[in-house]
């Protein structure tokens, strides 16, 4: 499995509705939850351009080797136009398109390597 960790993302607050997916499914995927995939994905449902919950949804799919899905995941949230800021599990801020794009590219350059 490729892990994605450092992508995983704590979403602080939601400018389009405060409060709503406080943690963008952070916690399920911190502890290893069995059902992360399934929690954000009923997240990603209620709250579809919400960049915070695609790229944890991402990060799960690549957990479980989903790796067309979590690519697919990584284009919405490049093309979405949601934009937000987003505190990561290490503390630090980034846009949600820059983290998007850095997802997509790692896991390109994961699935070339793995098809040498």
């Amino acid at each position: 499995m490729i892990a994605f960790a450092a992508l995983s993302l704590l979403l602080v607050s939601n400018p389009a509705e405060p409060g709503q997916f406080e943690n963008a499914g952070y916690e399920a995927l911190a502890v290893a939850e069995t059902d992360a995939v399934s929690t954000l994905e009923a997240l990603h449902s209620a709250g579809p351009d919400d960049p915070a919950i695609m790229l944890n949804l991402a990060a799960a799919y690549i957990e479980e080797g989903r790796l067309a899905d979590a690519r697919d995941i990584y284009v919405r949230a490049i093309e979405s136009r949601e934009r937000m800021e987003l505190e990561l599990a290490d503390g630090s801020w980034a846009d949600s398109r820059y983290l998007a794009r850095q997802g997509l590219d790692r896991l390109e350059r994961s699935r070339a390597w793995a098809s040498r």
